[in-house]
């Protein structure tokens, strides 16, 4: 009976415990994912691109832009999925595997913050997905060469 008691008393203090630092690891990535963002939009702002460049010059210009713009975006995407994740801690949804509502491990979330199945339930669905894929493809390749092989 007195096992029972500490393993009671025990379960929430290990919650609050996981959930302290689960939501100290987010705040910490949401801080750096801002200071990125901000850092990157400084330099875009400051930087006068254009000025005495030739043609070639600009076209590289013209690509390190693109490639730029494309890593903000990735990072506030990122931004977004971290703020979302913080909203589902206090919610008390995060942490717990969408698929089959066990508990995402520690090591998991720390690696993809915003992860939403545990590892088991996620590889299921990569594994799922590709067999999808594969099958669409043998459709599109079967009614794009439909007539060549007499079907």
């Amino acid at each position: 009976m007195t096992a029972t008691l500490r393993a009671t008393a025990t379960a929430p203090r290990t919650t609050r415990t996981r959930h302290r630092n689960l939501q100290a690891m987010l705040r910490d990535r949401e801080r750096q994912l801002q200071d990125s963002l901000r850092r990157r939009a400084r330099t875009r702002l400051a930087d006068g691109r254009g000025d005495g460049l030739d043609e070639p010059e600009l076209s590289e210009a013209d690509v390190q832009d693109h490639i730029e713009v494309a890593l903000i975006q990735m990072k506030g995407e990122t931004l977004e999925r971290v703020r979302q994740a913080l909203a589902r801690l206090d919610q008390g949804t995060y942490g717990n595997c969408a698929e089959c509502g066990g508990e995402i491990s520690e090591q998991r979330l720390r690696a993809l913050p915003f992860a939403v199945r545990c590892t088991a339930c996620e590889a299921l669905r990569e594994r799922g997905g590709a067999r999808e894929q594969r099958s669409a493809s043998v459709t599109v390749f079967r009614s794009v060469f439909s007539d060549e092989f007499g079907s």
